[in-house]
This record gives C-alpha cells, structure tokens and sequence, in this order.
C-alpha cells in the first residue's frame, strides 16, 4: 500500500468512526437480522446462514475437516497432519454454536445486506451487491461513503434500536418474574421442611 492509499485509508477510517458505522451495522444485524448458528452433533456439522447470493464459488472449503465413520457408527482414527492437530477440541459438540448475524434489507424494502462475524470479527455492508463497508477487527478495510446507504443505515440504527429497547424490557420483567419464583420455590421448601 502506498502512502496516498494509507492517507485515504486514515481519512475513511476517521469518517466511519465518526459516523459510528460499524456500531449501527453491528446493531442492526443483531436486532433486525437472523443469526448464523452451527449445528455440530456426534461429529456432523450443519452450518445455518443466510446464502451468500454474491458468491459465485463453488470450491469447497479446503481448510474444513470432516469426520468419518466407520459402518459400525465409531469415530475413525483422526490424521495426524499438522491440520488436524490445530482443531479447537474444546469446543462443545453438543451445542450450536452462534457465528455472527445477518441482516437482509429486501423485505423492509432496503437494498442492504449486513452480515456480522463473531468468530471472525468481521462486519460486511452491501448496498446493491457491492461492498460499501467491511471492516476486519478493528481495520477499516472498504469503506465508500455515499449518502444513500449510509441513511439506510439511519433509519434501519433508529428501528434497530427500539427492538432493542423492547427486548430489554421483555428480558427484565422475565428475569423478575423468575427471581420471584425462585423465592418463592425456596420459601416453601423451608415451610415444607421445617414447619416455619
């Protein structure tokens, strides 16, 4: 990168930063978008997101490692390749696990996708199926300024943010009544218990 790209790139950085673009789409994509969840039980993995309608490759991914089984149903030996001792096995097999968010604008009558990666930490925004925005962990690494997008993203911040209100309600009086119950549950059982 030479150093007029690096001054554009500082310049972009600030502007996005001051327009909080990244927050907006991270709030959006959480409170108005469906989340990405992977599905990995007893070795076979489903990975539900929303279909990347730009992406025009096929190729699977050579960094994915499946599992194999024997006709019997047990787990074959693993290689012992150096790709297969960087696998994570802490992983808990029996939950899905949450990769990130998406938000697709076409329903609201929005020409934007959104699509939030917390295991990659990267939030993508695309605007008639082009890149607008893409930032990596912190690094601003597309980012085209154009009003049109960008008061898209205002109006969907503001919607955003009043689901988000609600939800937080909807949550608070959920925890209470559960506080409640636990109380009373333990109450009884001291009744019960010892007769007091």
């Amino acid at each position: 990168m030479n150093d007029k790209e690096k001054r554009i790139q500082e310049q972009r950085t600030i502007e996005a930063a001051k327009k909080n673009l990244s927050i907006k789409g991270i709030c959006i994509a959480k409170n108005l978008g469906q989340p990405m969840v992977l599905h990995d039980i007893g070795g076979f993995s489903e990975k539900y997101e929303a279909m990347d309608v730009y992406n025009l490759d096929d190729e699977p991914n050579e960094n994915e490692m499946p599992y194999y089984l024997e006709s019997g149903g047990t787990f074959l030996e693993e290689p012992y390749s150096s790709e297969w001792q960087e696998r994570n096995y802490n992983i808990d097999r029996t939950q899905p696990a949450m990769l990130g968010y998406y938000y697709n604008g076409l329903r609201s009558g929005f020409n934007l996708e959104i699509k939030q990666s917390i295991i990659e930490k990267v939030l993508i925004i695309r605007h008639a199926g082009k890149e607008v925005y893409k930032d990596f962990g912190g690094d601003l690494h597309i980012y085209v300024p154009d009003d049109t997008w960008e008061n898209m993203i205002n109006v969907l911040y503001n919607s955003a943010l009043k689901v988000k209100k609600n939800t937080t309600k909807i949550k608070k009086e959920e925890m209470k009544k559960d506080t409640d119950k636990k109380i009373k549950d333990f109450w009884n059982k001291i009744k019960s218990k010892w007769g007091v």
